[in-house]
């Protein structure tokens, strides 16, 4: 996925791809979990504006055109299961779509779809994630996903958290040395190194159940208004 693409769609649905590299205490898997058969319908966004989660120290007008506004403002555009944002440094415009729970891509001229990502039905929504690093296996994480929606069914908001191991630690005493991962993991997760691993399902949506509200790390997604400016 395109540099761009990848901050646009991963604050779109709720996950920093730079956070998934750099994190502990998250579940892991080394296989996917879920396939296609478990893909959720993808719900539908409300057409207009929307800001992606917004830098903690971003300061814009929110009622000016989204021309005025800094990159950090993360926005993009919903129109039925498009997602658009214009790239001031490529001065282009680019596109993503998702459709039955996977992500396409536009880029040099066709369509491309996004292996990594699956948006898995349950409650809540579960993303699953591919994630490549440099001179290492590819390797799968997991967040909780919860959409709220308007009177006609439109998502409005996502809210998205890390599907983690367990509790976070304790702070550390004077002196001690910082622990990075959980002192009491959920069911059916095996410990391995600061992260976790299981090859269970079920296991992974209790995680998902339970780690909701743990994490404030990711900032929702949410619509602002309609129209394109």
């Amino acid at each position: 996925m395109a540099g761009p693409w990848k901050r646009v769609v991963c604050l779109a649905f709720a996950f920093s791809a730079g956070l998934l590299l750099s994190a502990c205490n998250l579940v892991t898997t080394e296989a996917p979990l879920f396939t296609a058969a478990d893909a959720a319908p993808t719900p539908p966004l409300r057409e207009g504006v929307w800001v992606g989660g917004k830098d903690k120290d971003c300061r814009f007008d929110e009622k000016r055109p989204v021309s005025s506004w800094p990159k950090c403002a993360n926005w993009f555009l919903a129109r039925g299961d498009t997602l658009s944002h214009y790239d001031a440094d490529k001065k282009a415009w680019e596109y993503a779509t998702l459709r039955n729970g996977r992500v396409s891509t536009f880029e040099d001229g066709q369509w491309k779809e996004e292996g990594g990502f699956l948006l898995v039905a349950g409650d809540p929504l579960i993303g699953q994630v591919g994630v490549e690093k440099p001179d290492q296996p590819k390797e799968y994480l997991y967040l909780g996903l919860r959409p709220t929606l308007d009177d006609q069914g439109r998502v409005i908001q996502m809210s998205a958290w890390f599907v983690q191991c367990g509790p976070p630690p304790p702070p550390a005493k004077d002196g001690e040395k910082p622990a990075f991962a959980t002192q009491a993991p959920f069911a059916g997760m095996t410990m391995v190194e600061n992260n976790c691993t299981t090859s269970s399902q079920d296991a992974l949506r209790a995680a998902a159940r339970a780690s909701e509200g743990l994490d404030t790390t990711i900032p929702a997604a949410r619509w602002l208004r309609d129209g394109d400016k």
